[in-house]
C-alpha cells in the first residue's frame, strides 16, 4: 500500500513538473533545428524570445507570434520536438513566414528567461500573484525588431496562445488592435473583469474545449483560483460585435471525425461580415478537455487527463487551424 501511495505521489511531481513549470534551467531543453534564442532590451528589462527563420523566407515575409501557456516557457512548449508545436515550424518553412515565440515572464521573482513563466493578461490583480510585468510592451518592442532585422510585412502581423497564452492573445488584439492583422485563441476565455471595447476589428479564431476543467467552457473560477473568466458564449459575443458580424448568419457544421477514439468532435460556427467573410471563427471542441487539438499528438497518459480533461482531439491540428484562418488577413 504504501509503495502504491509512494508511485502515486512521485507521478503526481512529474506531471506537475511536465505541466506547470519543471526545469528551470535553459540547458535542459534541445530545440528544433533552425531554433535560435535571442534577447532585447525594453525598458531595462531584458526579455527573451526563439526566433525561426526558414531558408525560404518570404521577401518581406509575415511574422506569427506564438504565446506559451501558463507555468511553461518559449523552451518547454518546444520540448522533445513536440509534434504539435513543431508542426508551426513546419508551416512557416512551407509558407516563408518568421515565427517568434517570446517568454513570459515568472510572477514570483520577476525571472525573464526561466522555464515557469506567465503572461500578464487581463485577469484581475492578484490572479497570478501581484504581476506588473510590461508583456505588451515587450510583444511590441518585439514586432518592430522583427521589421528592422527581418524586414516583415507590418500588415501580415498574427498572435496565437494557448490558455494563458490565449487571454494574452486577447489583450493584443483589444489593446492593440492596429498592430496585428488577425489571431488566434485556444482554451482561453475573455476575464470577467471589464475589457475596453478595441479601437478597430480585428478576426479571430476561438477554439474552446466544452469539458474543460482549468478554464471553464461556461465560465467562472479559473484552476487554482487564478482569476475568473466569462463563459465561451460571451467571450464569442464580445469578439463578434468588435468585428460587426453580430447580427450576421451563423453557420455551422462539424469537421469530419478522423479519430473516433478521442471521445471529442470539433464543431465550427463562422461569423460572417455582408460580403461573406468570416471575420469570427468559433471551433467548439465537444468533450474537449484543457488541449489546442493535434492530430500528430500522442495520447494523454492517467494523470494528465485526470487534471487537463479526458479527452484531447486529434481530428486536426491547431497549428493549421490557427494559420489557415489568419492568413487570409492583412491590416
Amino acid at each position: 500500500m504504501l509503495q502504491s501511495i509512494v508511485r502515486v505521489f512521485f507521478s503526481l511531481l512529474l506531471f506537475l513538473g511536465y505541466a506547470f513549470g519543471e526545469g528551470s534551467s535553459a540547458a535542459a531543453y534541445s530545440l528544433p533545428d533552425g531554433l535560435r534564442e535571442r534577447k532585447l532590451e525594453v525598458s531595462g528589462s531584458t526579455r527573451h524570445y526563439l526566433e525561426y527563420v526558414p531558408s525560404a523566407v518570404r521577401d518581406k515575409p509575415p511574422l506569427v507570434i506564438l504565446l506559451h501557456g501558463g507555468g511553461q516557457s518559449m523552451r518547454k512548449i518546444f520540448r522533445n520536438n513536440r509534434t504539435d508545436t513543431r508542426r508551426w515550424l513546419d508551416l512557416a518553412g512551407r509558407d516563408g513566414f518568421v515565427l517568434v515565440a517570446p517568454n513570459g515572464t515568472n510572477p514570483g521573482d520577476g525571472d525573464t528567461s526561466g522555464n515557469r513563466q506567465h503572461w500578464n493578461d487581463l485577469r484581475e490583480d492578484g490572479a497570478i500573484n501581484d504581476f506588473d510585468a510590461d508583456d505588451a510592451g515587450f510583444i511590441l518592442a518585439l514586432i518592430d525588431e522583427m521589421v528592422k532585422v527581418h524586414g516583415v510585412d507590418p500588415s501580415r502581423i498574427y498572435v496565437t496562445g494557448a490558455s494563458n497564452g490565449g487571454m494574452m492573445t486577447y489583450r493584443l488584439l483589444a489593446e492593440h488592435p492596429l498592430r496585428f492583422a488577425a489571431g488566434a485563441a485556444f482554451i482561453a476565455n475573455l476575464p470577467e473583469a471589464h475589457v475596453a471595447r478595441p479601437s478597430h476589428a480585428t478576426p479571430i479564431l476561438i477554439c474552446n474545449g466544452t469539458l474543460d476543467p482549468l478554464v471553464p467552457y461556461a465560465g467562472g473560477t479559473v484552476w487554482r483560483n487564478r482569476g475568473h473568466v466569462r463563459s465561451t458564449v460571451a467571450t464569442v459575443a464580445f469578439w463578434t460585435e468588435v468585428n460587426g458580424v453580430k447580427s450576421a448568419a451563423e453557420t455551422v457544421y462539424e469537421m469530419p471525425d478522423r479519430d473516433a477514439g478521442d471521445g471529442s468532435r470539433l464543431e465550427v460556427s463562422g461569423f460572417a461580415d455582408p460580403d461573406g467573410t468570416v471575420r469570427v471563427l468559433v471551433i467548439q471542441v465537444e468533450g474537449g478537455g484543457h488541449y489546442v487539438p493535434s492530430s500528430s499528438a500522442g495520447e494523454p497518459g492517467p494523470l494528465v487527463r485526470r487534471f487537463l480533461g479526458e479527452s484531447r482531439n486529434r481530428d486536426a491540428e491547431g497549428a493549421d487551424l490557427a494559420w489557415e484562418f489568419m492568413r487570409r488577413f492583412n491590416r
